[in-house]
């Protein structure tokens, strides 16, 4: 194996790409440890160490890698991995960052001495490159901030915070502070707490104390910024203080609800550095209601009280915003100028996510004022190298336009189409090139098409539609879906929300349909969330009074010696059964699966139960299942079949729990077990009490669900109800009380006749079951009609030091 070493060596040696050959020497050196005997690996130490400096030279991150495995043969060679990781601080990639940090901190907790050179090394910066802190601390913190609880008591020793504290800062509280902010950011409250509260306990003092005050403060804020608008999401625990008024203010803003409750909590009870949002909000609120002059008052105002030159990103962007809306609603160019400036200046490439004024009318503006401007605006709002003409900037722009242009046009909008047409072309006045006068002869065609393109939502020669009845032709085959026109049908509903798409939502609803069907046969777990696509476009269909207006308009048309009243009639019946057509196969899927594919067959019944149709049209699906289930039980309780019919029962019950026809099914086979076994001999009570104690605990969750526990009837009494499904079911649960509480004092006593010493809590037991089936309401006919004398003799017995007296038929 050494002279195949060797000779593997000399092929890398001829290698002249330098990576190339330092591929080639580890993957020998690692062949070579695999396969080589004790005395060769001995006698090849040399040469391998010297390989390795070698490698350290060419890929130093390679030669890191390395050193574990080596160590594991030869021990750890100090001064040659001190070679190779200063090799990578001068050089490391950032694609095999993580993989070479896991060797070197195997090499840095094995040698105190080279963990403690390198926080050194990096705390000096001698000889390490400017990408490795950047590198070493993004790493670093996702991997303690992903498994804090492995890294949050580990020694000073640790590599991970000798060198974390090189990087800083340099104290582990004020680590833990950072990381806890990471936890606020994501929202994670009480992880966020504990790292405060553990930086609060190493000595990070008022910092950490400030954070933990303010914690339910900072995720309302991280919450807002996500996009998250629910009121109870942001007021947190108790009542809210005025900055958490003010973060459900500015989501009611947003949601275009008002936020005058709110606002007048943040303006009564909140601090100076809390009324300039305030009233900002309120301005946005007057806006929205239309009352301009009030509006404008407020920005000048607010505008003249602003930092001209203010430390927080938040005040910059508030005073940018009060110009840019302040120009827009006077139609004062220079005051957008100045703002986009100030923006463009903090913020850089991130300047559109901060404007509340839309990027288009800001360039558009600035193009006419400012050219430098706008080559600096274009520059980073499209993160473009801003080192070119502005000219150029101006023409990539156009460019971005003119395709908005085209896709609106392809979209029937053709009013959005010209506005950005428009938009282009100012843009480019004054350009010249050959690209320049393309795009202007981009934009001529777009202008000339759009108003000639057909417009009406319901003609199948809509452009889009046009485009995606293409794209289901594949291999000379029309498809009923492909994934092409499946997503311009998507996007065409995601944009066009609220438009005039029906015809569109229909062929949607069609492919969406398609598809699942497709991966439901082929088994593929995707088909749920397919058919729940499937789904909420056929609801839209359902829902579209237009649609079946228009279908029933075509109808009429196409059978002119059908009546109106006639055609209106079959379009409503087809409208009417749509839900139940679409709901259908997953009834058949669940009966098919639930032997063989239980987990499938749940996931059937609940595309069922989550559909987006009627309440009642959900109920007659679900009623088609229990109506087949009972249909079998009750064959089976005819065949004598008791076990298997209880069988089925949970079987079906397990796949819909909350189903109340399912459960009366399971109640009928404990009454008919208790009847079959009563014939048979006198120990009935005994054989049948397992099963019917079986059954009751079969259906206590929904007897939980409806309120018809022991416990809910004893407080509350029996609900008031007028679904029929409900009323039968506590009527066979009152003969199943009924029945349990007779077999459970029955057994009982025929064990304490045998036992006088036998557990006497079965009598109790049956009282309560009695009591139960009594506030049910038991039938008045035989044997029910002895309901209460039996809970008298039950009572009696539990008394009783030696027995209790007969228990009449039973």
């Amino acid at each position: 194996m050494l002279r195949e070493f060797e000779r593997k060596l000399a092929l890398a040696d001829a290698e002249e790409a330098p990576a190339e050959r330092a591929r080639r020497i580890v993957a020998a050196i690692h062949e070579f440890l695999a396969l080589g005997e004790d005395h060769e690996l001995t006698a090849g130490r040399a040469r391998i160490y010297a390989r390795v400096d070698e490698v350290a030279r060419l890929a130093p991150d390679a030669a890191v890698r390395l050193f574990p495995r080596l160590a594991g043969f030869f021990g750890l060679h100090q001064q040659r991995a001190q070679l190779a990781l200063t090799a990578w601080l001068s050089a490391p990639e950032a694609a095999t960052f993580a993989a070479t940090w896991a060797a070197a901190s195997e090499i840095l907790a094995e040698s105190q001495n080279l963990a403690v050179w390198l926080s050194n090394s990096v705390r000096a910066g001698v000889g390490v490159a400017p990408a490795f802190p950047t590198l070493a601390r993004a790493h670093l913190v996702e991997l303690v901030d992903a498994d804090f609880r492995a890294y949050e008591f580990a020694g000073a020793t640790s590599p991970v915070w000798m060198l974390m504290t090189a990087l800083g800062p340099s104290t582990r509280p004020d680590w833990f502070l950072l990381l806890g902010d990471r936890a606020a950011e994501r929202g994670e409250e009480a992880e966020a707490a504990r790292r405060y509260e553990l930086a609060d306990r190493f000595g990070a003092g008022a910092g950490a104390q400030s954070r933990l005050r303010r914690l339910h403060d900072l995720a309302a804020y991280h919450r807002v910024r996500q996009g998250m608008t629910d009121s109870g999401e942001l007021r947190g625990p108790g009542t809210p203080n005025p900055y958490r008024h003010l973060a459900m203010a500015t989501a009611a803003a947003m949601e275009g609800r008002s936020p005058t409750a709110s606002l007048t909590e943040v303006k009564r009870h909140g601090g100076k550095e809390l009324q300039p949002l305030a009233t900002f909000l309120t301005v946005l609120a007057r806006l929205r209601a239309g009352d301009r002059d009030a509006a404008r008052t407020q920005l000048r105002e607010l505008l003249a009280v602003a930092p001209v030159s203010p430390d927080l990103d938040e005040d910059v962007a508030l005073r940018a915003n009060l110009q840019l809306i302040l120009g827009a609603l006077e139609e004062e160019e220079e005051f957008i100028v100045r703002g986009a400036r100030e923006l463009a200046h903090r913020f850089g490439v991130g300047w559109p996510d901060r404007s509340m004024l839309a990027p288009a009318t800001v360039l558009r503006a600035v193009s006419r004022r400012d050219t430098g401007l706008v080559a600096e605006l274009i520059g980073s709002g499209i993160r473009h190298d801003a080192t070119g003409r502005a000219v150029r900037l101006r023409i990539d722009t156009a460019r971005e336009y003119l395709a908005m242009a085209a896709r609106a046009t392809v979209f029937g909008r053709p009013e959005e189409a010209g506005e950005l047409v428009a938009q282009a072309r100012e843009l480019l006045s004054g350009a010249v090139g050959v690209d320049a006068d393309e795009l202007r002869a981009t934009a001529a065609h777009i202008a000339e098409a759009a108003p000639r393109l057909p417009r009406d939502p319901a003609a199948p020669e809509r452009p889009l539609d046009r485009l995606a009845y293409a794209l289901l032709r594949s291999d000379g085959v029309v498809h009923p879906w492909t994934d092409a026109a499946l997503r311009l049908w998507r996007d065409l509903i995601a944009e066009d929300c609220g438009g005039d798409n029906s015809h569109s939502q229909h062929h949607l609803a069609i492919a969406e349909h398609a598809r699942a069907y497709q991966l439901e046969m082929a088994d593929d777990d995707g088909a749920f969330e397919s058919w729940r696509q499937a789904h909420a476009a056929w609801a839209r269909v359902w829902t579209d009074d237009g649609f079946w207006e228009r279908l029933r308009s075509r109808l009429q048309a196409a059978a002119a010696d059908t009546t109106p009243e006639e055609v209106a009639r079959v379009v409503g019946e087809a409208r009417g059964e749509l839900p139940a057509q679409l709901l259908e196969p997953h009834v058949t899927r669940v009966q098919e699966l639930r032997r063989s594919q239980l987990a499938r067959a749940h996931a059937h019944l609940e595309l069922i139960r989550g559909a987006p149709f009627a309440p009642a049209d959900i109920a007659r699906a679900r009623g088609r299942l229990a109506r087949d289930a009972g249909g079998q039980i009750r064959r089976l309780i005819q065949e004598g079949r008791l076990d298997r019919a209880l069988h089925e029962a949970q079987a079906w019950i397990e796949i819909d729990p909350d189903n109340v026809p399912l459960a009366e099914q399971a109640l009928d086979v404990g009454i008919e077990v208790v009847e079959t076994e009563r014939s048979r001999g006198a120990d009935w009570a005994a054989r049948s009490r397992p099963t019917l104690e079986r059954i009751a605990a079969l259906v206590e969750p929904l007897r939980s669900t409806l309120s018809l526990t022991a416990r809910q009837l004893n407080t509350r009494g029996l609900p008031q109800t007028e679904n029929p499904d409900r009323l039968a079911f506590a009527a066979k649960l009152a003969r199943h009380e009924f029945w349990l509480g007779a077999a459970t004092l029955v057994s009982t006593a025929d064990r304490l006749q045998t036992n006088p010493y036998a557990d006497r809590t079965g009598f109790r037991a049956a009282v309560h079951h009695f009591n139960t089936a009594l506030t049910l309401g038991v039938p008045t006919i035989d044997p029910y009609s002895r309901t209460r004398e039996l809970l008298v003799s039950a009572a009696q017995w539990e008394r009783a030091a030696q027995g209790g007296g007969d228990i009449g038929f039973f």
